[in-house]
C-alpha cells in the first residue's frame, strides 16, 4: 500500500532521499526506476546494499571516501575466513576487485569496474573546507598524498582564541601517563586519558561559543568520559554543545575543539593494539572532525604499540610543528626551481633577508620577508597557477585571503620574471616593503 502511494507520487515528485537499507521497503523492484541514482558516502556501504540501488537506476554515480570509514562488520576476521576457504574464495583475488568480506565497499567495488570496463579514473573532490591548514596538513599527507587543497574559512574562529596566528598550535599532543584496561564488556579503557579529556573538554566548554567533542576508538572508553562527564558538562550534553563518541558516531560531524582519546598504553592487548592500526582510518575520520583544535591524548611511549599512524600524528604534533615555530631564520634557503632560485641570489644580494619555504598557517611558503612590522609573503607562479582563462587559481586566491588574515602581506611574481627580469622583481619586492611599511 505505502509502495503504491510512493509510485503515484513519483510521477509529480522528481527528487528523492532515502537510506540504502530503506529502498526495498519503499520502492519499487524495478529495472530503470530512477533516471539517476546518487549513493552517497558509499564506501561505508557493502556491495550486497548498494546492488537493489544500481539495479533500480538508468545512470549511477558513486561517492565516497576509501580513506574514511567502511562497512559495519561484526564477525571476527579468522571467522570471515573460515567462510572464504570453505567457498572456494582467493581472498587476495576479491580484495583486489574491491570486494573482499572485510576490506571492501560498494565504492572500491564499482571503482574497480569503472576502471576494468570504462577505463573510467574516479574523478577526486579535492576541495576542503572543514579544518584549519595545519590540521589538514597531516591527513592530507598521510592519507591523500596531499593531494587536498584546503580553503578553510578562517573568520568563524576568529575571537575564539584558536586561529593560527594565536600562540597555540591548532594540533597538540598532550603526553598521558595512563594505563589500558579491558571494560566489563570486554573493550578497553584508559581511566587518565578519560580524566583528561573530560579536563580539557571543561575548559573549552567555559568559553560558550566553542563546540567539542571528544572522540575515540573504544566503545567503553566512550561510555568512561560520559560518566565523568556527567558530573561536570551535564548540561552542554543536553544541548549537543558537548559530545563523545566513537568515529563511527562523529562521520557526519564536526566540532570547533576535538579531543582524541587514543587508550593506547601499557597494558592494552596486541590484538587490540594491531587493531588500530589495521583501521587506521577510523584516525583520519577522528582528526579531521576538528575544525579549529585538535587535542590527542596519547602515551608518551606510544611507539612501542607498533601503530605507524599514531606515531606519525604524535611526530607531526611535537616535532614538525614545533620546528615551523622554532625554525631558524637564517638557514632556510630550500628552492623548488631555477626562477625560485635565481630569485633567492637576488634578494639575498640586496639584502633583503628572505626566508624559504616556511610554514604558516598550514601552508608553504616560496619566500618569507620579516621587515619591522611587515609579514611579506612572496610567491612564485608559474603556469600551474593560472586556469584555462588565465586568470588566478580560486585555490590561491583563497589561499593568499587566509594568509592575510592571519597579518601576512602577499605578493606574487611571475616565474618568467624571476628569470629573465630579476632585477625588476627585487625592486617590485622592495617597493611592496616600503608600501606596507607606510600603510
Amino acid at each position: 500500500m505505502f509502495k503504491r502511494g510512493i509510485r503515484d507520487v513519483m510521477k509529480h515528485a522528481s527528487g528523492w532521499a532515502c537510506t540504502a537499507l530503506s529502498m526495498g521497503q519503499n520502492f519499487t523492484l524495478k529495472p530503470g526506476l530512477f533516471d539517476l541514482v546518487v549513493i552517497d558516502e558509499a564506501s561505508q556501504c557493502s556491495l550486497a546494499q548498494a546492488l537493489p540501488l544500481a539495479y533500480r537506476a538508468k545512470r549511477l554515480a558513486v561517492v565516497g571516501d576509501p580513506n574514511q570509514l567502511t562497512p559495519i562488520d561484526n564477525l571476527l576476521p579468522k571467522v570471515h575466513d573460515r567462510i572464504a576457504d570453505h567457498a572456494g574464495l582467493d581472498t587476495e583475488e576479491l580484495d583486489r576487485q574491491g570486494i573482499h568480506h572485510r576490506k571492501g565497499s560498494a565504492y572500491l567495488a564499482f571503482e574497480h569496474q569503472a576502471r576494468r570496463l570504462d577505463q573510467l579514473q574516479p574523478i577526486l573532490l579535492n576541495e576542503h573546507y572543514r579544518c584549519l591548514p595545519e590540521i589538514a596538513r597531516w591527513f592530507n599527507r598521510e592519507f591523500y598524498d596531499d593531494q587536498l587543497t584546503v580553503l578553510t574559512n578562517l573568520e568563524r574562529h576568529t575571537g575564539a582564541g584558536l586561529t593560527p596566528n594565536g600562540r597555540q598550535a591548532a594540533v597538540l599532543w598532550k603526553a598521558v601517563e595512563g594505563r589500558a584496561t579491558k571494560g566489563p564488556r570486554g573493550s578497553w579503557v584508559n581511566q587518565e586519558e578519560a580524566k583528561q579529556a573530560v579536563q580539557e573538554a571543561t575548559r573549552y566548554v567555559s568559553r560558550g561559543n566553542l563546540t567539542v567533542g571528544v572522540v575515540t576508538p573504544f566503545r567503553e572508553q566512550v561510555q568512561l568520559v560520559k560518566r565523568l562527564a556527567g558530573r561536570h558538562l551535564k548540561r552542554s550534553m543536553e544541548n549537543d554543545q558537548f559530545r563523545c563518541g566513537t568515529a563511527h558516531g562523529f562521520q557526519g560531524d564536526e566540532r570547533d575543539v576535538m579531543i582524541f582519546s587514543t587508550v593506547v598504553a601499557p597494558g592494552i592487548g596486541s590484538y587490540a593494539a594491531d587493531w588500530i592500526e589495521r583501521e587506521r582510518n577510523l584516525l583520519n575520520v577522528a582528526a579531521s572532525r576538528a575544525r579549529a583544535l585538535l587535542i590527542v591524548l596519547g602515551h608518551p611511549d606510544i611507539e612501542q604499540f607498533g601503530s605507524s599512524t599514531l606515531v606519525s600524528l604524535r611526530r607531526y604534533a611535537i616535532e614538525e610543528l614545533n620546528t615551523d615555530r622554532r625554525v631558524d631564520l637564517e638557514g632556510l634557503h630550500r628552492t623548488d626551481s631555477r626562477p625560485e632560485q635565481l630569485l633567492l641570489d637576488a634578494m639575498r644580494k640586496a639584502r633583503l633577508d628572505p626566508v624559504a619555504k616556511l610554514n604558516h598557517s598550514g601552508y608553504e611558503l616560496d619566500f618569507a620577508i620579516f621587515d619591522q612590522d611587515v609579514h611579506l609573503n612572496i610567491e612564485v607562479d608559474g603556469d600551474q597557477h593560472l586556469d584555462a582563462r588565465g586568470q588566478q587559481r580560486r585555490q590561491d586566491i583563497t589561499r593568499d585571503r587566509v594568509l592575510t588574515r592571519a597579518g601576512w602581506k602577499v605578493i606574487r611574481i611571475s616565474a618568467w620574471r624571476c628569470v629573465w627580469d630579476t632585477d625588476g622583481a627585487v625592486q617590485t619586492i622592495k617597493e611592496a616593503l616600503q608600501e606596507y611599511a607606510i600603510d
